[in-house]
């Protein structure tokens, strides 16, 4: 009984340090790109969101075709704004800079509000590879994924009986 107790004590002492590891395995710069981006979202503004990528940066989004380049990702983005707000979450889980390129891997949680309906929210994950460009950090490869599976395909049609 005093052993568990013991590893008890010990375990919640960890705890801190724990905490202390995880918030270094994010970069502090990628880590407030991302704070920004999300901020951005709920702005509205086509133009700032696509001003965040490479020129010829990619934009993944589960289900479709990649949308590649700046001028593309602002056309996805503004009839995405045209049918509703949005409001993006990001939670950073593990980043890094190596030269002027860098990673990050981040939670989120998306909330697309069309116009006259009720909200829709996915919890996700994504992953976003970054350049530097200019001094600045930019995303080049942007994808992500809902936490729901695909929705089922719809039945099959019943074949009409065959003519004797």
């Amino acid at each position: 009984m005093k052993i568990k107790r013991v590893a008890l004590a010990v375990s919640l002492a960890c705890l801190p340090l724990v905490a202390q590891a995880q918030a270094a395995k994010t970069d502090p710069a990628i880590s407030k790109l991302m704070k920004e981006f999300a901020s951005a979202m709920s702005g509205k503004d086509a133009a700032k969101m696509a001003a965040f990528y490479t020129e010829d940066g990619t934009f993944n989004p589960p289900g479709e075709p990649a949308v590649k380049g700046r001028p593309a990702i602002q056309a996805y983005l503004q009839k995405m704004f045209d049918q509703g707000s949005a409001v993006l979450t990001l939670t950073p889980v593990e980043s890094a800079i190596s030269g002027n390129i860098a990673y990050s891997y981040e939670t989120y949680t998306f909330t697309f509000t069309p116009k006259g309906a009720p909200p829709v929210v996915e919890k996700g994950k994504s992953v976003v590879v970054y350049k530097q460009v200019g001094g600045k950090w930019l995303l080049a490869h942007d994808i992500f994924s809902s936490n729901e599976p695909a929705p089922p395909p719809p039945p099959a049609a019943k074949a009409a009986p065959a003519k004797k």
